[in-house]
Order: structure tokens, then sequence, then C-alpha cells
């Protein structure tokens, strides 16, 4: 029960005007998250259109990129999100699990 299906063609559409040479800025990040999610069937754990978006205090060099869980949006019981981590240079995308917050 994931995303609506014009959701998921948009950010298959955004996916071709990614351009990496110049590095990954946020907006593109998000989009390769999104990407990896649908591609990998995480869509039916996250919720793709309500990331949340920050610089990496681990790791230089990387964007963090914070989905919800489809679980938690719907409770009351508090919130869990799956975490990705994207390259700034290459776009490489990493899936980090899932967790509370």
């Amino acid at each position: 029960m994931g995303e609506k299906p014009n959701h998921k063609a948009e950010i298959k559409a955004k996916m071709k005007n990614i351009d990496i040479s110049d590095g990954v800025g946020k907006e593109e990040a998000v989009i390769l998250a999104q990407n990896y999610l649908l591609d990998n069937g995480l869509d039916n754990l996250l919720v793709t259109s309500k990331p949340s978006v920050e610089n990496s205090s681990i790791k230089e060099g990387y964007w963090l990129i914070i989905f919800p869980t489809i679980k938690s949006v719907r409770s009351t019981q508090g919130l869990e999100w799956g975490s990705f981590r994207v390259d700034k240079k290459t776009g490489k995308v990493v899936y980090l699990g899932e967790g509370p917050s």
C-alpha cells in the first residue's frame, strides 16, 4: 500500500534530468533516494513523498535522506524512519535501514 502510481511516474521522470557531473545537490539527492526506494521495493515500507534532508554529520560529502515509514504515519505511537546516504560527488545511494526517531 505504497504511493500513488502518478507519484512514482513523476519520480521516474525527474530521474531523466539528474546530472551528477557537477555534484549532487539537495533536490537531486532526494530524487536519487526516492528512485532507489522505488527500484528496491521499499515503497511498501516508506513514504516517498515526505523526505527530510540533512548534511550527514557522520560522514562529510554525503546527504542524509530520511523517509517516514508508512506504519508510523498511520500510528500515534511515534515515528520510525528509513534512512539513505547519498554521495554528493557520485550520487551513489546506500540504504542505512529503519529506526525510531
